[in-house]
Order: structure tokens, then sequence, then C-alpha cells
């Protein structure tokens, strides 16, 4: 009998210690301080990810494993989160300076291939 209820508890504590958390949270912009949608939400070393919504909204599911969100879009810095005991977060991005050079740099060359 003994045997039997050490296996449940064993069970029972894994169980729990794998269990997934849906973290949510907020992405804007630094600059603006708008929300950003289509922004890539991942978890660190998995495969793991998400996106957010247009009012910069987004929900991740996460075990006690994971570590490091990502988030990214293009014309931003990428940013890491460090998750913490809590499970709603507000993301800052700032946008990327080496993005909007090069954006900068094809209208250029577009617009010297049409004045030829």
């Amino acid at each position: 009998m003994a045997v039997l209820l050490f296996i449940t508890a064993t069970c029972t504590f894994a169980q729990t210690q794998n269990k997934a958390t849906a973290i949510t949270g907020k992405v804007i912009s630094f600059e603006e301080s708008l929300a950003l949608e289509g922004v890539s939400v991942k978890v660190k070393g998995t495969n793991k990810n998400s996106g957010t919504q247009a009012d910069g909204t987004f929900s991740i599911s996460v075990s006690p494993d994971d570590k490091v969100l990502l988030f990214s879009i293009a014309g931003y810095q990428t940013q890491e989160l460090n998750l913490t005991s809590q499970n709603d977060y507000e993301v800052v991005l700032k946008k990327s300076n080496s993005y909007d050079g090069l954006l900068l740099q094809k209208d250029v060359s577009k617009l010297q291939q049409v004045n030829r």
C-alpha cells in the first residue's frame, strides 16, 4: 500500500511540474507607443511560437523549462524577455536603424533607375 501511495504522489508531482502556463501580454512601439500587429513571439530554443493581434496582444503556452521569449518584426530590434513568475507582460520594441537604412537605399536605387 505504501509503494502505491508513493508512486501516485510521484506521478502527481511530475504532472504539476510539467504543466503548461499561458503567458499573455501586449507589444508596443517605443517611439509611438502604438500597438504592434504581426510581431513574432517565440520560445527561445523551441519550435513554440505565436504572434500579436491587431491590438498588440499575444498569448503563448510555456512549460516550466521555458525561460526566454523572443519578439521580432521587420523594422524593429529583436527583443528577448526573461520569464519570471508573472504571467502578463508589456514588451516595448525599438525601431532598427539598419532596416531603415536598407529600405532607404532600395528606394533611392529604384528612383535612379526610373530617372535614366
